[in-house]
């Protein structure tokens, strides 16, 4: 009898010293792949970053690669720039400088980088990037909810604060995307921590100015949609045009499994895009 408990913890250890080896070549792959890399070709928004993806970033060396903008910075007339930075991280909360030096500069310094072709990576340690509207000029004030995300065509939803009982979730990876190579295919719905379900709902988003592609969906045990958890956009038409972004729920970094080779497949996909020029 004492055999079995015994060789579970054999295995057990096993498969966390696997996991540690895993991790450990994933981070010194990363870490060779951003070693020759120019500084200042990634920025950071200044969105109080923090959490795994932060983390990892810093592991992996990118922070010390990336520029970490300020609220100054970010209203300065030509410094959140497209040609100057393929791409920008945000890897904070659910706050953003929507006003600097004036009303709004902040919003539209974010909004003229996506229009020059930009691209932004919501990988934050919140569910809802860009939704509180700082005042850097009022910095007592009581931040406003004016998101940005649903303003420029996605449609983001509140799916809940906690699942409701009785519900099983499921976390559908999207097998036709080719956005961000070598995701993990099977993750599992969190249980616990900051359950807040922030979702892009993939049919409210117009296809005629936006090509969209899922990553991870989620659903109930019955196949009831609660959103994307994960997806890619990219709009092709209209004011917008050459515009993209990427977004993750918080929850999907942090999974035992798989939180770090979902890491480990979005800094890949950063750094790659980070070569690019326009």
């Amino acid at each position: 009898k004492l055999i079995e408990p015994v060789m579970a913890s054999l295995t057990s250890g096993a498969d966390h010293w696997k996991q540690e080896n895993k991790l450990a070549a994933e981070i010194e792959s990363l870490r060779a792949e951003t070693a020759p890399r120019p500084r200042g070709r990634i920025a950071v928004l200044p969105t109080g970053p923090r959490g795994p993806a932060h983390r990892y970033a810093r592991r992996i060396g990118l922070l010390e690669k990336a520029d970490l903008l300020t609220p100054e910075q970010l209203g300065e007339p030509g410094v959140l720039d497209a040609k100057r930075y393929p791409v920008v991280l945000h890897l904070g909360g659910e706050h953003y400088p929507f006003s600097v030096r004036a009303d709004g500069d902040g919003r539209d310094a974010l909004v003229r980088y996506l229009r020059g072709g930009g691209l932004v990576v919501c990988a934050g340690w919140e569910p809802f990037p860009f939704f509180y509207a700082d005042d850097a000029r009022h910095p007592q004030a009581e931040p406003r909810a004016l998101p940005l995300l649903p303003e420029l065509g996605v449609p983001m939803k509140s799916q809940f604060a906690k699942p409701p009982a009785g519900h099983v979730y499921r976390v559908d990876y999207a097998s036709s995307q080719r956005v961000v190579p070598d995701l993990p295919w099977q993750l599992e719905f969190p249980a616990e921590g900051d359950l807040r379900l922030r979702s892009i709902d993939g049919e409210g988003v117009d296809d005629k100015y936006i090509r969209y592609q899922p990553l991870y969906s989620i659903t109930d045990e019955h196949g009831d949609d609660y959103g994307d958890a994960a997806a890619s956009l990219e709009w092709r038409t209209g004011e917008m045009r050459g515009a993209r972004l990427l977004y993750f729920w918080h929850r999907l970094f942090d999974l035992p499994d798989t939180g770090n080779p979902t890491l480990a497949a979005l800094f890949h996909y950063v750094i790659q895009q980070a070569k690019k020029t326009k």
